[in-house]
């Protein structure tokens, strides 16, 4: 598997496909975690993502982050959650809604900037 990543154009507030002709510092690289949303949608970090939580399936927010070990996690950003979970073991149900650089409104929300 090649490794996919996309970028966060800082001063476009858009996102692209990355070449790495950029200067770092124009760019927040992110990289693919190769598994898609119940949409189909693929997945990235930075990604803000919800699962159903808890026995009446409210839906809560998370940020897929890569872990130090490399693996990929769900980290919550509603603190009376579940801290974090293997991205791999709540993919049923996981639905994108935004990442952290379009929409930093979304971790606002909940206090995590």
């Amino acid at each position: 598997m090649l490794p996919k990543f996309r970028a966060w154009l800082k001063d476009k507030q858009r996102m692209v496909g990355v070449n790495f002709s950029a200067r770092e510092e124009e760019m927040s690289v992110m990289q693919s975690t190769d598994m898609q949303d119940k949409n189909g949608q693929e997945i990235f970090e930075g990604d803000i993502v919800t699962i159903p939580y808890g026995l009446d399936n409210r839906l809560v927010k998370y940020l897929v982050k890569s872990s130090d070990s490399g693996e990929w996690r769900l980290t919550s950003l509603e603190p009376e959650t579940t801290a974090y979970f293997s991205l791999f073991d709540k993919l049923e149900g996981l639905t994108i809604v935004g990442n952290r650089h379009e929409n930093p409104e979304l971790l606002e929300e909940v206090g995590f900037d």
